[in-house]
């Protein structure tokens, strides 16, 4: 993994240059912008009750809400190539809220999401798929790591399908082996983040969840 010897000076975002990108950047955006909220949910054990805690928390929230409402007519503006107020809206959660909730960050903010994020980066026909494209499937899995209900993943799998957030192994590569899914899961296993997860992961149980995840898609989808 790579990382820049200092964060940027300034940031300038001007949807109207934006709004001209390929849709799966902002997808990206989106999918790496809604883990704010699942991975600091699955990690906050509300024991810190600092501000800075608070502050991810609500921030996180924030990221959630506005993609929520906004992210499916945000894609829309992309696809039509017409700036819009969702477009803006989701803007200002992907650079704006996203950032203070990583920035007022009191320790790990990053969980199983990013974990298989890690995983996914082993394998030579999916590293350069999109980090938060991969991020976004690994917020799927990580809700059915929770053993959320299926409603509520449902929703989750519907919101990530608007956003244009990859619902299935095939959507992020047609053609991946039993040994390369077997390397992608256990580098995600063995990632640092997914030790940021309240409960012990294994290998078997990530499959569990990556099998559920596709199996609700599939309604979804049909």
């Amino acid at each position: 993994m790579y990382h820049l010897p200092a964060a940027p000076a300034a940031v300038v975002i001007d949807s109207s240059l934006l709004v001209r990108a390929p849709l799966r950047w902002l997808a990206a955006g989106l999918g790496d912008t809604l883990a704010k909220w699942y991975e600091f949910r699955a990690i906050d054990t509300g024991d810190n009750g600092s501000g800075f805690a608070a502050s991810s928390r609500a921030n996180g929230e924030i990221c959630f809400r506005l993609i929520e409402q906004h992210g499916e007519a945000a894609c829309r503006a992309v696809i039509d190539g017409q700036p819009s107020d969702a477009l803006d809206q989701v803007l200002d959660a992907i650079f704006l809220f996203a950032g203070l909730t990583s920035l007022m960050a009191s320790g790990a903010h990053a969980a199983a999401s990013h974990a298989l994020y890690e995983g996914f980066t082993v394998c030579d026909k999916t590293r350069e798929f999109g980090h938060g494209l991969l991020v976004g499937f690994g917020n799927l899995c990580l809700l059915a790591l929770e053993q959320r209900s299926d409603e509520e993943l449902l929703a989750a799998i519907r919101l990530a399908q608007a956003c244009a957030v990859p619902l299935t192994l095939a959507a992020i590569c047609p053609d991946l082996s039993e040994a390369e899914l077997t390397a992608i899961v256990r580098a995600s296993v063995d990632a640092p983040d997914m030790a940021n997860m309240p409960f012990t992961v294994t290998e078997q149980r990530v499959r569990q969840a990556i099998h559920r995840v596709e199996t609700l898609a599939t309604s979804v989808a049909a």
